[in-house]
């Protein structure tokens, strides 16, 4: 996997992560930050990390580092869950050799 593609290494750990799930099946594939979502207000918009299709709903991840504001700066990504019920959004971080997976609700 090419790192220079991302913008920290925790998003080409992650891309990593779902390359093996493309290869094994899991998915059909990914794109890295492909949309633009608009959301309320003018010139308001959120840019996914990684858009993973294949196997049910489309999903939407954002990749996350460990920072004691990630509830404050997920307000874009729960904002999109709550406009867009044809789609999955969820927020991953690394931690303890693992992805935790937390997904919003609308």
């Amino acid at each position: 996997m090419n790192t220079t593609l991302y913008k920290s290494t925790l998003e080409a750990k992650f891309a990593t992560s779902l390359e093996y799930d493309r290869l094994e099946g899991r998915i059909a594939g990914f794109h890295y930050e492909h949309f633009h979502l608009r959301l309320p207000g003018e010139k308001n918009f959120y840019k996914p990390d990684f858009f993973v299709w294949g196997n049910g709903k489309p999903i939407f991840y954002e990749v996350k580092g460990w920072s004691r504001s990630n509830d404050r700066s997920l307000v874009k990504l729960k904002v999109a869950a709550a406009m867009n019920p044809w789609a999955r959004f969820i927020q991953v971080e690394w931690k303890k050799k693992t992805w935790v997976e937390r997904e919003m609700k609308a």
